[in-house]
């Protein structure tokens, strides 16, 4: 059950209700760490600033956070476990199932997470050299259509911990590279990394792609609505949280 994943929740008062924003572990937007009251990161930092005071006063919400692989926070939203989710692509199956905010959140390109002695190059200009090769990929992302077109091999790996997973992979050569959707996600993991094997961070030229927030659409609309306007209004700050 999505609930039983971890939970960090502020105290509510006695007519708040909860207001449920499904997230998954990946910083620098959103950090997850047991110990902490509530998440850290750009995307907690933007809820706060923006999002929080205005759900508690116009509809007496109060946020709670619910974390879980990318698959299972994408299922709490369509089930209405969780009303909310940062950071989805949008595709006509989705669009079946979610209310999609009205404009994009964040864009992003993809980037290739690798050992850094394994190529000389800063940019992947032509992803089918990575054809015969395996990448892995978070179980539940969208794969990108340049990766699609050029038939390259997938392995999805699943569970909370799919980033240290992953680059344990890279690093014993089980695996080419790991595929971020995020390149900020990238650039994160290589300012941070404390591995004896160093680390590379290659953008994919050609796979820029919109994020929006999904809404469960079990959500009442004028709480929807309300959310939409803040993030229209605020959405062009959201960039100056990002801290490497």
């Amino acid at each position: 059950m999505f609930l039983s994943s971890l939970l960090f929740l502020l105290p509510l008062s006695a007519s708040a209700k909860p207001f449920v924003i499904a997230t998954l572990d990946m910083p620098p937007h959103v950090a997850l760490k047991v110990e902490a009251p509530k998440p850290e990161g750009a995307i907690p930092n933007f809820v706060e600033q923006y999002l929080a005071a205005p759900l508690k006063a116009q509809h007496g919400l109060i946020i709670e956070w619910h974390q879980a692989p990318l698959a299972r926070a994408i299922k709490a939203v369509e089930t209405g476990e969780a009303d909310m989710l940062f950071f989805i692509s949008k595709n006509p199956e989705r669009e079946k199932v979610f209310v999609f905010s009205s404009e994009p959140f964040f864009t992003d390109t993809a980037a290739l997470l690798v050992k850094k002695d394994s190529t000389p190059l800063d940019e992947v200009k032509n992803i089918a050299l990575y054809k015969n090769k395996t990448i892995g990929m978070t179980e539940g992302v969208a794969t990108p259509e340049i990766v699609k077109k050029n038939n390259i091999q997938i392995l999805l790996v699943p569970g909370n911990a799919y980033i240290e997973n992953s680059l344990d992979l890279v690093a014993q050569n089980r695996m080419d590279a790991f595929l971020s959707p995020l390149s900020s996600v990238g650039e994160y993991i290589v300012h941070t990394s404390k591995r004896e094997v160093k680390l590379k961070s290659l953008k994919i030229a050609g796979s820029e792609r919109d994020y929006y927030v999904i809404f469960s659409k079990k959500l009442a609309p004028k709480v929807r609505e309300t959310i939409n306007t803040l993030l229209q209004k605020h959405r062009a700050e959201y960039p100056k949280l990002i801290k490497y």
